[in-house]
């Protein structure tokens, strides 16, 4: 009777702990970015990050061709457009500063901060003369390479299983976690 009960205390302990086990690998628990393709939801690239991390968006102005650089936090299921810097003031640039913001003039940029303007998505629309580029840390990540010019863009910040961030380590050629790019 008493190996009876150690046998069954066994496999409800085996099943608990298998549970959990897939529990925790199917949970949402690591941000990332995603770009997607605006029309379909179909996912072109996937950009492993962590809370509170600088994303930069630099491209050229296709009217003025001077520089823009956009800067974002990443938050939580959002983007934070923290700054924005461009060389060239006109037609699609900002034109009023609201409370708490700064506009500035350093070294021949136009800057201005504290934006502090939360985004559930950002879309863009690739261009052929933007080169839209995305900076995070050392990284860069040219979204021309993963959607053609004049496509739609959707950008946003999710969380992925720990299934998925293995996969992607898994799949890389040097073992290390590494973007995922859908062609």
């Amino acid at each position: 009777m008493a190996a009876i009960r150690s046998v069954r205390r066994r496999r409800l302990a085996v099943a608990i702990l298998l549970l959990a086990v897939a529990a925790l690998t199917a949970m949402p628990l690591f941000p990332v970015l995603t770009v997607a393709d605006g029309e379909t939801g179909a996912r072109l690239l996937t950009i492993p990050v962590s809370h509170g991390e600088r994303v930069t968006l630099c491209y050229t102005h296709s009217i003025h061709r001077t520089p823009v650089v956009e800067t974002y936090t990443i938050g939580d299921g959002i983007l934070v457009l923290e700054a924005m810097r461009f060389q060239s003031y006109g037609v699609g640039m900002p034109s009023d500063v609201e409370m708490g913001q700064t506009f500035t003039m350093e070294n021949g940029w136009f800057v201005l901060a504290h934006l502090n303007r939360p985004l559930p998505h950002l879309d863009l629309r690739i261009g052929y003369v933007a080169n839209h580029t995305l900076r995070i840390g050392p990284r860069q990540f040219p979204l021309a390479r993963v959607a053609a010019p004049g496509s739609w863009v959707r950008l946003t910040v999710r969380r992925e299983t720990l299934a998925n961030r293995l996969w992607r380590v898994i799949g890389s050629d040097d073992g290390h976690e590494t973007p995922t790019a859908v062609q």
